[in-house]
């Protein structure tokens, strides 16, 4: 199970969490967002951070030449795309520079398909390129992600094609108390949490992180 835990923003945290052994963190650079990180910190996380844990970039309606800088400046090799990115802006981008991608679909309560996630995975193949997996967000009004909203399980179990669709990552929502258990209903790839293990808005909490990761790993 893929675990990636999102929004660290201070080396101190991010050391604490390594020591953890999570698949992958998070770096968001949406400047709107509690969880922001300067890029002079998500350098130096980024070289302290082991070999087998990989740092991805969340990143919000930036242009591809600010993902590009950022990257350079960082090494970070994967992008997630959590805003709505005309995707043939960035098919330059993942040519030249073989970045990976997460692509970030957000539901809404109302959903009751994936038609907009299949749509938007279509348009990506349009735009030249294959996402390495699509993550499933809770969409709110004004915000891109982090808000402890659940995704609805039920459809998630139901609609997304495992076969013919990327690999799944599982967000919104999620804590330590039901990770498991949506693991159990929706048997995802991975699954991603930032204000599910934190003690405040924008901190984490170490603890919490660690049943998280404990948890979500129960379920084969």
């Amino acid at each position: 199970m893929f675990v990636k835990l999102c929004g660290i923003k201070d080396l101190s945290t991010a050391e604490a969490i390594f020591a953890l052994r999570p698949d992958a963190i998070g770096l968001n650079f949406y400047a709107g967002s509690s969880r922001c990180v300067s890029l002079d910190v998500a350098k130096e996380i980024c070289e302290a951070c082991p070999p087998a844990i990989e740092p991805i970039g969340v990143f919000v309606n930036h242009t591809a030449q600010e993902i590009s800088e950022i990257c350079n400046a960082t090494g970070i090799r994967c992008i997630q795309l959590h805003g709505d990115e005309v995707l043939d802006e960035y098919q330059s981008l993942v040519e030249l520079y073989r970045y990976n991608v997460i692509l970030v679909c957000r539901l809404t309560s109302d959903d009751s398909s994936l038609e907009k996630v299949r749509a938007r995975i279509a348009e990506s193949l349009a735009a030249g390129f294959e996402v390495r997996a699509v993550l499933l967000d809770a969409c709110t009004p004004g915000q891109f992600g982090g808000t402890g909203e659940a995704v609805r399980w039920d459809l998630v179990a139901q609609d997304y094609d495992k076969k013919t669709m990327p690999p799944l990552i599982l967000a919104g929502g999620l804590n330590p108390d039901n990770v498991a258990e949506a693991v159990r209903l929706t048997c995802p790839w991975g699954v991603d949490v930032a204000s599910g293990v934190e003690s405040s808005k924008g901190i984490k909490d170490i603890e919490k992180c660690r049943r998280f990761l404990s948890q979500a790993r129960l379920v084969p």
